[in-house]
């Protein structure tokens, strides 16, 4: 990753208050609430977005997905 990818990451971060600075360094620490979130995404992707891609593997499923998303004819 390049410095200036990384400098606009680390701000974003900080901006949002879930990273903070430690003085006199070029260090950062997870603040409580980057915990929070952290702990938030997790917990999420165990318990919807892996679930969810599991049930890509069934044909039926599949079958209705295509039909949402194919174009339909006028």
């Amino acid at each position: 990753m390049k410095t200036g990818l990384m400098t606009y990451h680390l701000r974003r971060l900080r901006r949002r208050g879930l990273i903070t600075r430690i003085p006199l360094t070029h260090r950062y620490q997870v603040t409580d609430q980057g915990h929070r979130a952290a702990r938030f995404y997790i917990t999420s992707l165990s318990r919807v977005i892996r679930p969810t891609a599991n049930d890509l593997d069934n044909p039926q499923l599949l079958h209705r997905l295509a039909k949402k998303i194919a174009p339909t004819k006028t």
